[in-house]
């Protein structure tokens, strides 16, 4: 049995969605629907297909580190895989997600939810060798010479349509709320900049933001 320490990893997703402070803009389109596959392409040269060969999607994981070999991994269940070639795959969304994985959601009680029993997972997508072992995974962020913007794109289940909307605001940060998710699978993307008085300014939105690339990272990083 592997020894391992448990370590704590920053999802901006994570903070903001599932008990944090949340942000949308109204003008932005709404999807009408869940996501139901995915389709991944690194968008650039690569040797990955020499030691990648298959992704799996992992719900409530968390990033470990092995004692004894100091590499990190993700300890998750696994609901959906595909093969990895030419730098890309595509994966089939199950429709549901096993309720034991799971979740309910808080807010601060200036944001309002349509739905108070609303439970959601956020998925990785992580790589594996031809010997069934982990080698890195997924990111879906920014470019960010595009403009100042920090973006981290992720994928939540949810097992209701639902709305927030509210405002929440501090001296060291301002957000509001006005969003739509539905019902299975949608892409989530956070965004934080800061305004010129030095205040981080936070917005969750569905609607991708431009320059969105896939990003592949081992696990050693």
């Amino acid at each position: 049995m592997k020894n391992t320490l448990k370590i704590t990893v920053f999802s901006a997703i994570l903070l903001i969605l599932a008990g944090g402070l949340v942000s949308c803009e109204k003008e932005k389109e709404i999807p009408t629907s869940s996501v139901s596959v995915i389709n991944v392409k690194i968008p650039y040269d690569n040797n990955y297909d020499d030691f990648i060969v298959a992704v799996k999607l992992l719900v409530n994981s968390e990033r470990m580190l092995d004692t004894n070999s100091q590499q990190f991994f993700w300890q998750g269940t696994e609901i959906a895989q595909a093969d990895f070639r030419d730098g890309s795959f595509t994966m089939n969304l199950p429709d549901n997600v096993n309720s034991l994985e799971l979740f309910d959601m808080s807010f601060p009680s200036s944001i309002k939810m349509s739905e108070k029993n609303v439970m959601h997972t956020i998925a990785r997508l992580v790589a594996y060798n031809e010997d069934g072992e982990q080698v890195g995974y997924f990111t879906y962020i920014h470019f960010f010479f595009c403009d100042e913007s920090i973006v981290e794109g992720g994928l939540m289940y949810f097992d209701r349509d639902f709305t927030i909307i509210g405002s929440d605001v501090s001296t060291a940060f301002i957000s509001t709320a006005s969003c739509n998710f539905k019902r299975g699978w949608n892409y989530v993307f956070t965004i934080s900049r800061r305004n010129s008085a030095g205040v981080q300014l936070g917005e969750v939105t569905t609607s991708e933001p431009n320059c969105m690339h896939w990003n592949f990272k081992a696990n050693n990083y």
